[in-house]
Formats: structure tokens, sequence, C-alpha cells
């Protein structure tokens, strides 16, 4: 079990930093950074994750959700104003809700 789920993962990992020099991979706990361009690719490449969706944070940058064809892998990219991305977080088991399932907030329920 254990290896069946570190193992997709530290294969994306030496293939990204092999692949993709240009991408800086700081320490374990901190984020991926590099340019816009080079992150998404080495996303697409190694994890065959596409950009499904993106938004403007609070803090002035941009979101991007990548997600793979199947769905079953996902980061999350943020993109500063200067160009450089960084995956703050990635994990498994990405799913699309219905928003219509669940109640809005302030109905009361």
């Amino acid at each position: 079990m254990l290896t069946r789920v570190w193992l997709p993962k530290i294969v994306t990992f030496v293939a990204c930093i092999t692949v993709f020099p240009a991408v800086t991979f700081p320490a374990h706990g901190q984020a991926a950074c590099g340019p816009r361009e080079d992150i998404l690719a080495a996303l697409g490449s190694v994890a065959r994750e596409q950009p499904e969706g993106m938004g403007l944070s609070q803090r002035g940058y941009i979101l991007q959700l990548v997600t793979s064809d199947n769905r079953r892998t996902f980061s999350l990219v943020a993109v500063y104003p200067n160009g450089r991305a960084c995956v703050v977080d990635a994990g498994q088991g990405w799913e699309w809700v219905n928003k219509l399932d669940y109640p809005t907030f302030g109905d009361g329920t």
C-alpha cells in the first residue's frame, strides 16, 4: 500500500528535476517554483495534468487548478504577477461536485 501511494510521487519528482532543471524544487514541505510555462509543462508531461480553471486570489495572484485526464491527480498552482509560479499543493482523487447538491450559506441549513 505504501509503495503504491509513494512510488508514483517519487517517480514524478525525479522525472521533474531531471527533465525540467529550470524549475526550482526546494526542500520537502516547500513549493516547487519556476516560470509558469515550465511548471505547467512539467505537470503536463510528467503528471499528465492540464489546466482546468483559475481565479484571482485576494492577495493579487492567480490560483490555477490543473488535473489529470482521468482526474486521479490534481495540483494547485499560484501564479504571481512577475510570471513566477509555485505548486502550492497537490493530491489525488479530485472530484467535481454539483453545487446544487449542497445548501447555500445563509439559508438556515
